[in-house]
């Protein structure tokens, strides 16, 4: 039986998303879908809008076959750790044969170079990168103009790695494959190129919806029924379940008062999390 997994926050799921699965079938031939699904936490240590069980109800009536939570660890933390927590689940399931991700190059080859090169870190990439962060440049810039040059001293057509590598679900492609190097895994890594609105695009498109512009709809509007175009039954009825408990939507900026409150009766608190060093701490609790 050939299983294959995606890894995903689904916040919320939407037609894009079954779009991958329905896809991730077809490429590989699989029997059966994992799905390591952050919790009720997602990337930047945001609140997901839905909680984890009508997510997780949602990509099972969806056409995934079992659902396993990625600890609130990994699903907080950056690119790099939340892909290497979540690849790490899944070689050590011992199951699964293929991992299937979006990304907007569509193209694992690339991908695949550009990962065994970060692993390796040659040294001409280290000395680059120190120059541009010398430079002022931030660390993602100075890593994406890095790799460029890199790669352009092995194939001077190299495609424009500088935009690719600036592309959200880029990066994390990058960064699964990295991971599967990392275990010396044998889960074959493919990718389904991404389709419709980008990932952080704000507005509903007409093809796929991102999540990020549906969850600026729900803000914005109180008339649900016209995402229906663009969110599965399964998710539409999660929200409309909250709407009738006349309970709301999880939106970041609600959890500001509680977060305020516990920086200010504990000591130390930020401090004590692990990427908040070098001084970050203090200017959180400056804002």
């Amino acid at each position: 039986m050939k299983i294959s997994s995606i890894i995903a926050e689904y916040n919320p799921l939407h037609k894009g998303h079954i779009y991958h699965i329905n896809k991730t079938k077809e490429i590989s031939s699989s029997e059966g879908i994992i799905c390591i699904m952050s919790g009720n936490y997602v990337q930047r240590g945001v609140p997901a809008i839905i909680d984890k069980w009508s997510r997780a109800k949602a990509a099972l009536q969806c056409g995934v076959d079992l659902v396993l939570e990625l600890p609130a660890v990994y699903s907080i933390s950056s690119a790099e750790f939340f892909a290497f927590g979540a690849v790490s689940l899944l070689h050590n399931l011992g199951v699964v044969d293929t991992i299937s991700f979006g990304s907007e190059l569509g193209e694992i080859e690339f991908i695949k170079t550009v990962s065994k090169m970060l692993l390796e870190e040659p040294a001409d990439f280290n000395k680059n990168l120190k120059e541009y962060l010398s430079k002022g440049y931030a660390y993602p810039n100075a890593r994406s103009r890095a790799i460029r040059d890199h790669l352009n001293t092995i194939d001077k057509n190299t495609t424009d790695a500088e935009s690719i590598l600036n592309s959200s679900n880029n990066i994390l492609a990058i960064e699964y494959c990295k991971s599967l190097l990392k275990l010396k895994s044998s889960i074959k890594p493919i990718t389904v190129k991404r389709e419709g609105g980008s990932y952080n695009s704000t507005e509903l498109d007409e093809v796929f919806s991102s999540a990020t512009s549906i969850r600026k709809y729900l803000k914005e509007h109180n008339n649900i029924d016209e995402l229906s175009n663009h969110i599965p039954e399964a998710t539409l009825q999660a929200i409309k379940k909250y709407e009738s408990a006349n309970y709301p939507l999880v939106h970041e900026e609600y959890m500001f008062p509680f977060i305020k409150y516990k920086c200010f009766t504990g000591e130390n608190n930020i401090s004590n999390i692990p990427d908040a060093s070098e001084g970050l701490d203090n200017r959180i609790y400056n804002f």
